[in-house]
């Protein structure tokens, strides 16, 4: 969600897309200054895990900010559920943190 050029024009043409009783799972980078020094400072310029200018983090995007963007439509947005990486184990895992990385579950009402 952090790279399109407009978040509401955006989510709202992909809830068009979910067919009756399906789910749509947003995933994006919040607007914090922990993603900044994750997302940005770590995994562009330290870890190299991306290319250097990939993010942009005025562009990062608040939970509050997707149920803002989606509160003239139908829909229950579950609460953010985080994504951590543990460099011990090199794996991600799900996390109540939901400050840099997150999901939201969003379910269309008939």
């Amino acid at each position: 969600v952090e790279h399109v050029a407009d978040v509401k024009l955006f989510l709202t043409s992909c809830l068009k897309l979910v067919k009756p009783e399906g789910l749509f799972i947003v995933s994006t980078i919040n607007r914090t200054a922990k993603s900044y020094a994750l997302a940005i400072i770590a995994a562009e310029y330290i870890l190299k895990w991306v290319p250097q200018g990939t993010h942009d983090h005025s562009k990062f995007v608040k939970p509050e900010e997707i149920a803002a963007a989606l509160v003239d439509e139908n829909v229950e947005i579950s609460a953010a559920t985080g994504f951590v990486y543990n460099p011990f184990t090199t794996r991600w895992g799900f996390s109540d943190d939901a400050s840099v990385n997150y999901a939201l579950t969003i379910k269309p009402n008939s």
